[in-house]
């Protein structure tokens, strides 16, 4: 295969799906003999946590022999960190290198060096940048690529033009946890792992929940929430908590960075999200055999329908919502992992959705593109 020169373009090396995507992708390419390098606009995490994952990141990419270039003034300077960009790409390239972005900041400071822009990964439904400049940029991006049929679709209809999808991979453990009845044990944990956004909607889970303690008819439950994350609604949400009356039943964790682990300690996951694109923490929940309780955005709906793994709200309400984590608790949930029929939906999925799979995938868009400009 021949050698490629790659430039990853990612906000931060933080904890978003979007450097997920981009952090296993550099790896994996690099470890085939490519020459990888990672461009970062945004600031490192101001937490104590996120800073270690940042370095833990920043750790595994310099190990691999990965060059990892900070944009010197910031997401708001595009323009300057385009200068800056066409500055160091001042060689004469080969037809071999791809430019391969991963948030609309990049894509913009890219567009604005004028190096070109083969592979655009978008990682929502809901886009940063208005259409209006998704547009301007269109004719410069040889392919958009989506985690998720959903966001193909969404971005296709916005754009006029074709949108591929691969799903994003994410590492598959050896041995997953046996799915047990929640309320065996006499406590039932709900974890919540994301940004403390609006997109997220922690509020609504907080409504949802208090609902929840109210009205559960599961008798001698301890049932517990467990809020992992950081963000501008922080403050909000430990107020409200402690207004509802639910500071003895909900922690608030702040950014942790091994989520496999609580993800292993609690029953359920739960995304009370208004939109996302193919969020990782469910697919690392649906590798752990941790089954997941979604409000219906797209790909939450796509992801049930093919694997199974948890429940999906019959719309967007607390109360919904509220109603959906009290039947998996007084019905036990009814998709056990270790039947044969979830025992060949984790294998498919499996096949779908590991690193490796997503790492041949782009391989193939990568040369496919090469091909054509050559």
């Amino acid at each position: 295969m021949q050698q490629l020169e790659i430039h990853h373009f990612v906000y931060q090396l933080g904890t978003g799906g979007a450097e997920y995507v981009a952090i296993n992708l550099a790896t994996s390419q690099r470890a085939s003999g490519h020459q990888v390098l990672i461009w970062t606009a945004g600031k490192p995490p101001e937490d104590a946590e996120g800073r270690k994952v940042y370095a833990n990141n920043l750790t595994r990419l310099e190990g691999m022999g990965i060059r990892v270039i900070a944009f010197p003034y910031g997401p708001r300077s595009i323009i300057r960190n385009a200068l800056f960009l066409r500055k160091q790409l001042h060689k004469d390239h080969s037809n071999n290198i791809i430019f391969h972005t991963h948030s609309p900041v990049s894509a913009g400071i890219i567009f604005l060096a004028n190096v070109g822009c083969q592979i655009f990964s978008v990682h929502s439904t809901n886009f940063n940048f208005p259409v209006s400049w998704l547009r301007i940029l269109s004719p410069r991006v040889k392919a958009f690529v989506s985690g998720a049929p959903s966001v193909a679709e969404a971005l296709s209809s916005a754009l006029g033009r074709s949108v591929m999808t691969i799903r994003y991979g994410v590492e598959i453990p050896i041995g997953r946890r046996q799915f047990q009845p929640s309320h065996s044990s006499g406590k039932v944990i709900f974890v919540f792992i994301g940004r403390l956004v609006p997109q997220k909607n922690p509020v609504r889970l907080l409504k949802a929940f208090s609902v929840l303690l109210e009205k559960s008819f599961v008798d001698n439950v301890d049932i517990r929430l467990k809020i992992v994350g950081d963000g501008p609604l922080m403050e909000e949400l430990i107020e409200m908590s402690d207004r509802l009356g639910l500071s003895s039943s909900v922690e608030f964790t702040g950014t942790l960075s091994d989520f496999d682990s609580v993800l292993m300690e609690s029953d359920f996951l739960v995304m009370s999200s208004d939109f996302e694109g193919l969020p990782i923490v469910l697919l690392r929940a649906i590798a752990l055999g941790v089954p997941a309780i979604l409000t219906p955005f797209p790909s939450a709906v796509e992801l049930m329908d093919s694997y199974n793994c948890g429940v999906v709200c019959v719309d967007f309400s607390f109360e919904s919502l509220a109603t959906a984590m009290s039947e998996v608790i007084s019905k036990s949930w009814s998709g056990h992992n270790d039947t044969d029929a979830a025992i060949l939906n984790f294998k498919r999925f499996r096949e779908e959705h590991s690193l490796e799979s997503i790492a041949r995938a782009y391989m193939n868009v990568y040369l496919e593109i090469l091909d054509r400009v050559e």
